[in-house]
């Protein structure tokens, strides 16, 4: 049995992940910074199968892992790296933080090479895409704003970062973006998210046009897309890990609102900020079908579906 490593395995994706690789025969080791006594019960059962290891990655050395988990560093086939912190949150803005982020994600790739594991797959976010186009940005003269933009620049540093090292290195690395990663169990206040439980509770709505382009996977798919790309992506390829159908942020929250038919109270354009819009080549999920052969199936109103009832029964508001 294939052993696997994933980082952030207490996180909404990295417990998916887990318990789709643990499904398909991987002896999967997630590592996450919580107590598992203090997971929620699906991350709980996402992990069930798993060898769960909670450490700060800052502090404890993946040899040390390794060696506590009492695994053969000759049979580990991958590590996944999921884990990506800030001081509150992700985008928090505080820089130390996403500093730290970057030392961790080079310093587990010499850790993977030296171990000899096969394959590093290292997750980017869809916010790097606006912040590559905010480096293009005169700020003299544009206003646009996203709160994003710190830890996305800091994901773009440590893609590069491991761009460098990793082509010289005898380990396979491989990057997968996520797109917009939504289903049950996720407690990140997003923007869809939000306005979802804003639906339910019949709360207004306010947001901008909505004009620019975005894109939705289901966690489900989105485990399934990183599984389909540890068995046949190929080395140094950037994937894209979403449903190769982008569309207008507005027309996400149309879709949404067909699913409350009483619901009358959504603004748009009321909010006058305003954000990058990127072009429809950033969200190309190609070379994932090319490659591997993997489609997502799950449709954005099912995973609604899915969320809008996790919110209700947990009594979710932001």
């Amino acid at each position: 049995m294939k052993k696997i490593i994933v980082t952030g395995g207490s996180g909404f994706f990295g417990a998916k992940l887990s318990q789709v690789l643990t499904i398909s025969g991987y002896d999967v080791l997630a590592i996450g910074r919580k107590k598992f006594s203090t997971l929620n019960s699906i991350r709980k059962e996402q992990l069930k199968n798993a060898n769960y290891f909670d450490c700060d990655l800052s502090t404890v050395s993946l040899e040390k892992i390794i060696k506590y988990a009492k695994w053969d560093s000759e049979e580990i086939y991958s590590l996944f790296h999921v884990a990506w912190g800030g001081k509150t949150g992700l985008s928090d803005l505080n820089s130390d933080e996403q500093f730290k982020n970057l030392k961790i994600s080079t310093d587990l790739f010499k850790s993977a090479e030296n171990i000899g594991i096969t394959k590093y797959i290292f997750t980017g976010t869809m916010e790097e895409f606006f912040a590559e186009e905010y480096l293009n940005l005169d700020h003299n003269k544009n206003t646009v704003y996203n709160r994003h933009v710190i830890y996305a620049l800091a994901k773009l540093w440590t893609r590069r970062q491991l761009e460098i090292i990793g082509s010289k290195s005898k380990t396979d690395l491989i990057f997968i973006t996520n797109s917009h990663v939504i289903g049950p169990g996720d407690d990140k206040d997003s923007f869809l998210q939000v306005s979802l439980s804003k639906m339910i509770q019949n709360e207004e709505i306010n947001m901008s046009s909505g004009v620019q382009l975005f894109d939705v996977i289901d966690v489900e798919d989105c485990a399934k897309t990183y599984l389909a790309i540890l068995e046949q992506g190929k080395r140094l390829e950037h994937y894209m890990a979403g449903s190769g159908n982008p569309k207008m942020l507005k027309e996400y929250i149309y879709e949404m609102q067909t699913l409350f038919p009483a619901y009358k109270k959504l603004f748009i354009d009321e909010n006058k900020k305003a954000d990058v819009v990127l072009d429809e080549k950033y969200f190309d999920t190609s070379n994932v079908v090319n490659d591997t052969g993997f489609e997502p199936t799950i449709s954005f109103v099912e995973s609604i579906k899915k969320l809008a009832e996790y919110i209700s029964e947990e009594n979710i508001t932001y």
